[in-house]
């Protein structure tokens, strides 16, 4: 079983830099799992993310949303609850994660792993040049469990 994990988020835009630091971080804390894993970091979940899945069956993607919930919050959804959210309802960006994949799913559906796992962070604050806030650093070992214990589920 091919697994892919995708940490997207821009490393100057605040909380939006929080999926790859939770993707880089479950690397170094589980480093025998990510040898089994291919790991991607993508700056904007544009169209450029239908071409990362590649030949995976289950793919993880880790990203900045907002939801209204409280920032630090983590959300596991998957492919379905995704791309049923109103165009840029959930993701931090202009074009996002729900509408790339909706987009995958009309267009090519065979581009898309059998199975998407997507782990949203809640964000606070997305101000170009700012750091991660305090809140959503301290979501990042939750959202690092969240990703092994996925990973562990699905050996193979």
């Amino acid at each position: 079983m091919k697994k892919i994990i995708i940490g997207i988020g821009q490393k100057l835009r605040g909380d939006d830099a929080v999926g790859p630091e939770v993707v880089r971080a479950w690397e170094k804390q589980h480093p025998e799992s990510a040898k089994r894993v291919r790991v991607e970091i993508s700056q904007l979940p544009g169209l450029e993310l239908l071409g990362l899945f590649g030949d995976a069956d289950i793919a993880i993607l880790v990203d900045a949303v907002q939801s209204g919930a409280e920032p630090g919050t983590v959300h596991i959804t998957g492919l379905d609850q995704v791309i049923s959210f109103e165009a840029g309802s959930g993701s931090v960006h202009g074009f996002g994660v729900a509408e790339t994949l909706a987009l995958g799913k009309q267009v090519d559906p065979d581009a898309i792993p059998d199975e998407v796992i997507i782990i949203g962070i809640e964000s606070e604050q997305i101000g170009l040049g700012e750091d991660i806030s305090a809140g959503v650093r301290a979501s990042i070992p939750e959202a690092v469990r969240k990703i092994e214990a996925i990973i562990q589920k699905n050996r193979g």
